[in-house]
C-alpha cells in the first residue's frame, strides 16, 4: 500500500490546519514552508480541498485557508479520495495463473479485496483530529 505524495502533502497541510486555533487562517506560502512544498504544487491540492467541501478560501489581504468543519468531522478516506489517492490493495495476478492454480489465485484475490475493504474502514474511522493530535 501506498499514498502519493500529493496525498502526503495534502494531509501535512490539512493537519497544520487543524493545530491551529478554530478560525485561524493560514497562507499557503506558510504551509509551503514549513513543509517545504513547492507554493504551485500545494496550490493545486488546497483547491482540490477546497473543491471537495474540505477547506474554505478566503480571499482579500488577509485570506488564505482554513477548515470548512471540525477537524473531528473530516476523515482520513473523505481526504484520500478528494485528492484522488484511494488506497487499493495489490491485485492478485489471475490472468497469469495456470489452470490448476485459478482457485488458488481466486482465493488470494479475494483476500485481498477484503483486506482493502477493511483499510477502506478504517481510514473511515480516522479523523483529522486523530492525526493532528495534541
Amino acid at each position: 500500500m501506498k499514498i502519493s505524495r500529493k496525498a502526503d502533502y495534502g494531509l501535512l497541510a490539512l493537519t497544520y490546519l487543524a493545530r491551529q486555533e478554530e478560525g485561524h487562517i493560514c497562507y499557503r506560502n506558510e504551509i509551503a514552508r514549513r513543509f517545504r512544498i513547492s507554493r504551485t504544487v500545494l496550490a493545486k491540492i488546497l483547491q482540490s480541498l477546497r473543491r471537495s467541501g474540505i477547506l474554505q478560501s478566503h480571499l482579500g489581504a488577509h485570506g488564505g485557508y482554513s477548515l470548512a468543519r471540525p477537524p473531528a468531522k473530516i476523515t482520513l478516506a473523505e481526504v484520500l479520495k478528494a485528492l484522488g489517492a484511494d488506497v487499493q490493495m495489490p491485485r492478485s495476478r489471475k490472468g497469469e495463473a495456470r489452470d490448476g492454480e485459478m482457485g488458488l489465485a481466486a482465493r488470494v484475490a479475494s483476500g485481498l479485496q477484503r483486506v482493502g475493504e477493511d483499510v477502506q474502514r478504517l481510514f473511515s474511522r480516522v479523523s483529522l483530529e486523530d492525526l493532528a493530535g495534541d
